[in-house]
């Protein structure tokens, strides 16, 4: 359907919780979602994803599925993954995405006994994972399974009514199960969603595993506001961005940044290289958002510079969206304005406070009290972990993890990423990691692209001019400059693509200060 023949987008419904959306799907039935696994382009309307929807239901129904119920969902992006998650939330069952990268280990940790049924893709079938479950038989060609024996535990208060519960990043090094809030997912998704005036001829592309809640989030948002979408997965983003034009996209840094690098592979000049980057995104965006960790200021000039429009925005797995740059309002450097006025606080010991109109979530699942009080407090505030500050014109500044903040054994306090953004704006750089705790000077990890004696020059020409200016007082001593690539699935990142300090720190730290 062109652009011209669609409606002016609805108004979207107040107070509409997650059920909701079944309806709202025909509410906007002109609107479609186009799925994109590499092969082809698969577009179905709206309309008719709320026949899916609704025939999926009285599947899981049929089955004995019922309210309440917790199901545990193992499905990469795709047709399947949107149907059942929309239909469980339809039935009213608390939906728990396991991450397709560590099943076994997150279903160990919510607890077989925890679920009632499991639904997964046929080639994701884990025996080992799967021993306390048995057939139950299909559901939008999904395998559902129903616990083999006694029946599930009784569900935490806690959890009674959430429609899902979700998984944070793992930044810490432990994955933390949280409670979602009935009626603070789609409050939430249009606080972001009316930022930015979404437009009729707009279409979200998505590629992020749905196991990420963030991603669901901007799905829903699609639906309430009438959006359309492309459903892609990491392994076909590039082939759908060319393939399957939209205007609005969010991914992390290390998408933008690859992404220059190849639009300047046999670019002549600047100009050329503008032209290929605007290709690269399929020639129609009107706002791309870089979020889960800091991007170089340098890549977001670059990218303004190509007329090419990106925006760093701030968000939290317990809070949702928090802040964003958006056209007409954007300070490179920051992470934007609140997108909810009042809601975001700096403490006296610099630490960002977010005070929730309407919290997407509510809590911790089996973690210790005083742990959760930590993050959400008894104020009804939640604690973010960063440390920033606003500038005169309300913008938002984030200048690194409370946790993260080093300390040298002569009492020097240093944000991490300070230090390590002076290093992004070299080509070549893929991550760089200041580490130094409780040391006399700071040791420095840098992975790139390759390594030969102009790589070598050009970092420790960099890391002299820092140690004669910024880092002067607490000097980089120690550098490791390595070609390994960091990954999900070497745990090097987590699976919100931020820098697993910790893992890192484990891999790394004795080579770099021995």
């Amino acid at each position: 359907m062109r652009s011209s023949d669609l409606p002016d987008l609805p108004e979207p419904t107040a107070g509409a919780s997650c059920a909701d959306l079944i309806a709202l799907l025909r509410t906007n039935a002109q609107r479609s979602i186009t799925y994109y696994s590499g092969k082809a382009a698969h577009e179905v309307s709206f309309g008719q994803l709320h026949q899916q929807v609704n025939d999926a239901i009285a599947v899981l129904q049929d089955y004995g599925v019922a309210a309440g119920d917790r199901v545990g969902v193992v499905a990469a992006n795709g047709q399947a993954a949107l149907l059942i998650d929309l239909a469980l939330l339809g039935a009213h069952c608390t939906v728990v995405h396991l991450p397709e990268s560590a099943v076994a280990a997150t279903l160990a940790m919510v607890g077989p006994d925890n679920l009632d049924y499991l639904i997964v893709e046929s080639d994701r079938h884990d025996s080992g994972a799967m021993a306390q479950f048995e057939p139950a038989g299909q559901v939008a060609g999904l395998a559902l399974y129903r616990r083999a024996g006694p029946c599930a535990r009784a569900a935490p208060a806690k959890l009674m009514g959430a429609p899902a519960l979700i998984f944070s990043s793992g930044t810490s090094g432990k994955i933390k199960q949280i409670v979602v809030n009935p009626i603070g997912v789609l409050h939430n998704a249009t606080v972001f969603f009316s930022a930015f005036a979404p437009q009729p001829d707009d279409r979200f592309m998505i590629f992020l595993p749905l196991s990420n809640y963030q991603q669901k989030l901007l799905m829903y948002g699609c639906i309430l506001y009438g959006i359309s979408i492309c459903l892609t997965d990491t392994r076909h983003v590039m082939a759908a961005l060319r393939n399957c034009p939209s205007t609005l996209f969010l991914a992390p840094p290390i998408f933008y940044e690859s992404a220059w690098q190849l639009a300047g592979a046999g670019a002549a000049d600047a100009a050329h290289k503008a032209t290929s980057l605007r290709a690269f995104f399929g020639g129609a965006m009107r706002i791309m958002w870089s979020g889960m960790a800091p991007i170089a200021p340098a890549i977001l000039e670059d990218y303004q510079c190509a007329g090419v429009p990106l925006y760093e925005a701030y968000g939290m797995t317990e809070y949702g969206p928090i802040s964003s740059n958006l056209p007409g309002r954007n300070v490179i450097g920051s992470v934007g304005r609140p997108l909810a006025e009042g809601s975001v606080q700096i403490s006296e010991a610099g630490e960002i406070i977010l005070r929730p109109d309407t919290a997407l979530t509510t809590g911790y699942l089996a973690e210790h009290p005083d742990d959760e009080r930590a993050v959400y407090t008894e104020e009804g505030a939640i604690a973010t972990g960063d440390l920033g500050y606003f500038d005169d014109q309300g913008y938002l500044f984030i200048q690194g993890r409370k946790k993260e903040l080093l300390i040298t054994s002569a009492g020097y306090k240093i944000h991490p990423q300070s230090v390590e953004q002076a290093f992004r704006d070299l080509e070549f750089v893929r991550h760089a990691v200041l580490m130094g705790n409780g040391k006399p000077y700071l040791g420095l990890l840098l992975i790139v692209e390759a390594l030969d004696d102009a790589v070598r020059a050009r970092v420790n020409a960099r890391v002299a001019r820092l140690n004669a200016d910024e880092c002067k007082l607490f000097p980089i001593k120690r550098l490791l400059i390595r070609t390994e690539n960091f990954t999900c699935e070497n745990d090097m990142l987590t699976r919100n693509m931020k820098l697993n300090r910790t893992a890192i720190a484990r891999t790394y730290e004795q080579e770099l200060f021995c």
